[in-house]
């Protein structure tokens, strides 16, 4: 996803009450920023452009042996009837797929002497 901020948060430009557009292939969304704890942790909500209702995220990060390990939980309410299990596989590929293109693009980046 590409990102875009639309509107500041209310100390932290990307913080508490920021809404940032994201762009994927044929999804464009919207997520409002509930909790920000810089470097640790942050809660988002959806608020446009999802399949889904009442999606809620939540993006934990702690230190693991020299790397860093990821926890993303969420919550959400399928539109389409019984569809919500398919749905939820379908977000932890989708997930697991970003957060290796990530890794692998830190890494590199690490390795190129552009990150500590």
């Amino acid at each position: 996803f590409e990102g875009r901020l639309l509107r500041r948060g209310e100390v932290e430009a990307n913080g508490v009450g920021a809404v940032r557009q994201l762009r994927g292939p044929g999804l464009t969304l919207e997520e409002e920023i509930s909790r920000w704890q810089p470097v640790e942790s942050y809660s988002y909500r959806l608020t446009r452009g999802a399949p889904l209702k009442n999606h809620r995220g939540d993006i934990l990060l702690t230190a693991d042996n020299g790397g860093t390990h990821v926890r993303w939980a969420i919550q959400f309410k399928s539109k389409i009837p019984f569809a919500g299990a398919i749905t939820a596989w379908l977000l932890t590929w989708v997930f697991a797929r970003a957060l290796g293109k990530l890794k692998s693009l830190l890494e590199r980046r690490q390795d190129s002497g552009d990150l500590p």
